[in-house]
């Protein structure tokens, strides 16, 4: 390959991680050499937000949704001229929600899901199992980090990530 130096992997790794270009080092198992979390630039790129469009009924579910099972609470949305919400991480407003009276449930486009990284995975679990919301559990050991997917009731995939 072209630019190659010929240096090994945990190397490559090692001055990756002092270039600036990855800011994570981990050595989880033997074939997992590094995550890389930034190969061409030092800044880090995160969700902002997602959307869900919806009928009123359907908005309204998934604002009883995401408080309850995640904390996620309505704050300040501009003034548009659509109903809706903003559901507030702390002082980020993460889920952007639009009352939509005329869409209609069914898939658009190639989306696929959201992820959305947690912090507090034995409250998360309690509060689903509580609200009777199923989930799938998928414990990634090699990047140490557990993942639950469940449906918000607007049909959204969402992946609530956890460190292990």
């Amino acid at each position: 390959m072209p630019g190659r130096t010929g240096a090994g992997p945990i190397r490559q790794a090692e001055a990756a991680l002092q270039l600036g270009l990855v800011q994570t080092l981990r050595l989880p198992g033997p074939t997992d050499i590094a995550i890389w979390s930034n190969i061409m630039s030092a800044k880090e790129i995160y969700l902002h937000h997602f959307a869900v469009m919806a009928p009123e009924n359907v908005i309204e579910k998934v604002v009883e949704f995401y408080g309850e099972i995640l904390g996620l609470r309505p704050g300040f949305r501009p003034d548009f001229a659509v109903p809706g919400y903003w559901l507030y991480s702390g002082s980020h407003p993460l889920i952007h929600l639009t009352v939509n009276n005329d869409r209609s449930e069914g898939t658009q486009g190639y989306f696929h899901h959201v992820a959305l990284h947690c912090s507090n995975f034995d409250e998360v679990v309690d509060r689903l199992d509580k609200a009777n919301v199923g989930y799938r559990r998928n414990d990634l050991d090699s990047v140490r980090l557990v993942q639950l997917i469940v449906r918000d009731p607007a049909g959204t995939p969402v992946e609530l990530t956890f460190d292990k």
